[in-house]
């Protein structure tokens, strides 16, 4: 469990600056030269330049990635929850952005296949989270109370 969730921070982690670093770049040179994109590609879209499609890529996956790897090494309830939320939008909005844009560069496919992994890190470490829960359910005797814990000591007055 350890290991799937440093892995996943990892990954978290290489989208949250790799998106970043694109949308910063969208963002400065709106004609997306920079960040391997051209602006005839931009020709049918609603964009005029690359500046939302970078805004929206800085906050969305950006900003989204470091809250989400936050709330995983944070260890908050349901956190697979939040990566495979995260994933889910990660996939939706490279399919958009490819079909507005009407092109497909590397970086799109990393981002996609990223995703998928993030949705199968999440599953994986959901179905421990389970079993470590149903593990600790069944050690649990509910006809027998809880022992107070007492010390081995007195504490006597000196």
């Amino acid at each position: 469990m350890k290991y799937l969730r440093q892995f996943t921070m990892l990954v978290l982690g290489f989208i949250a600056i790799a998106a970043t670093i694109a949308g910063a770049l969208l963002m400065y040179d709106t004609s997306g030269s920079m960040a391997g994109r051209f602006s005839g590609n931009l020709t049918g879209s609603p964009f005029g330049s690359y500046f939302i499609p970078g805004l929206l890529l800085l906050i969305l996956l950006g900003i989204g990635s470091f809250i989400v790897l936050q709330i995983t090494v944070r260890h908050q309830n349901n956190y697979p929850a939040f990566i495979t939320y995260f994933a889910l939008l990660v996939i939706v909005f490279e399919v958009v952005q490819v079909w507005l844009l009407d092109t497909f560069i590397s970086l799109d496919g990393a981002f996609i296949l990223l995703a998928v992994f993030l949705l199968l890190l999440a599953y994986l470490m959901n179905n421990q989270l389970k079993a470590h829960k149903r593990h600790n359910e069944q050690n649990v005797s509910p006809t027998l109370p809880k022992k107070a814990v007492h010390h081995k000591h007195r504490h006597k007055k000196r």
